[in-house]
């Protein structure tokens, strides 16, 4: 059913009261063999989308190159690195993203929306954010932040280059 089907049919419904919460902004895509292509193929937003002043270098644990991206992350002498890259997206982007192993310092949020700041999953490999909730407006800004100062507390977002 479209999503314009479920309203209808919600709408006739006595009993139905609609949730505050619009689920997951983003979801999460981490094999490439489960789409049938290269991750980094499926990235749409570029490096003249982060905003200036983020604070996260060209850094990221084992320093990882791809053909054709721009990765940023706060690893640069240790996980101790913090900082918030803000990245202007347009609904159905998508960018690669992965940490360290400790979970819960790595935070997304989607600004000027009613999505709540969501923890990002720890992720060793690098994993596909697919922005295409149809609850978010067509373009948006994503807060990339990590606050994290210990052990295997670091992230990284790669984009394409540009």
């Amino acid at each position: 059913m479209t999503r314009q089907q479920c309203v209808s049919l919600l709408a006739k419904d006595p009993f139905y009261r609609p949730a505050d919460a619009s689920g997951f902004p983003f979801r999460v895509i981490n094999k490439a063999a489960d789409i049938g292509s290269s991750l980094a193929s499926l990235v749409t937003v570029g490096s003249r989308n982060v905003q200036p002043g983020h604070q996260w270098l060209r850094a990221d644990f084992g320093n990882p190159r791809f053909d054709g991206m721009v990765v940023l992350g706060n690893f640069v002498h240790s996980g101790a690195n913090i900082g918030s890259p803000v990245v202007e997206i347009k609904r159905g982007d998508r960018l690669l993203y992965r940490s360290g192993p400790v979970r819960g310092k790595q935070i997304v949020e989607v600004l000027r929306t009613r999505f709540p700041a969501t923890a990002l999953p720890p992720a060793a490999d690098w994993v596909l954010l697919d922005f295409s909730n149809d609850l978010l407006p067509e373009e948006f800004a994503v807060k990339f932040s990590d606050e994290g100062t210990d052990w295997g507390e670091w992230s990284a977002i790669a984009l394409k280059s540009e």
